[in-house]
């Protein structure tokens, strides 16, 4: 999808307190993703979710991600967005950066999701995701066109969230007390 006039304008204005630098290198990674988004919202979600200053550093956005099935006879779906977490020294060989998905991201515009048929494909595709461990953050287009900012922070909300339930999940598991309330230390 072609980079509209409006999301060039929002990013720039965006992108204004940088300096030059910065500005040029964040416009590079920006408009090669920007295409792969399927719709304007999407742009303008990634645009936001991208130039949030708190969004965490080991966040990684990836738009139109291909789910695909266990067996490959079987199709998969693509998703608007997948939300990973970078681990950057796992402590397994081969020592490079391990990217673990946390959840899917969806923009649900008008065109794509006013119709009966189209509302059960949803539902079929957030049970397929819940089935493989993978929750789902839908936003609507009028949300994210009326405050791109609270859905970024939805979004961002949702990470930090699924980040700390995974993370005491392993606390616990290695502790061996489930039930109980766990303080760990976590090496990254």
């Amino acid at each position: 999808m072609e980079i509209s006039d409006e999301i060039k304008k929002l990013v720039w204005e965006e992108l204004d307190n940088h300096a030059d630098s910065i500005r040029k290198r964040k416009w590079k990674i920006l408009s090669g993703w920007l295409p792969e988004c399927g719709s304007p919202i999407e742009q303008k979600l990634l645009v936001y979710l991208w130039l949030d200053v708190d969004k965490p550093s080991c966040m990684w956005i990836a738009p139109q991600v291909e789910i695909r099935h266990p067996d490959p006879s079987r199709p998969g779906f693509r998703v608007d967005f997948l939300i990973y977490v970078e681990i950057p020294n796992p402590p397994t060989p081969p020592n490079v950066p391990l990217y673990v998905p946390l959840f899917a991201v969806e923009c649900d515009g008008r065109d794509y999701h006013e119709s009966h048929a189209q509302i059960e494909r949803d539902k079929q595709r957030d049970r397929k995701l819940a089935m493989a461990g993978l929750p789902i953050l839908r936003l609507t287009g009028s949300e994210i066109n009326r405050n791109p900012e609270k859905c970024a922070a939805e979004v961002k909300d949702c990470f930090e969230r699924r980040l700390r339930d995974i993370l005491i999940s392993v606390c616990e598991d290695r502790l061996e007390l489930p039930g109980e309330p766990i303080f760990c230390e976590w090496e990254w």
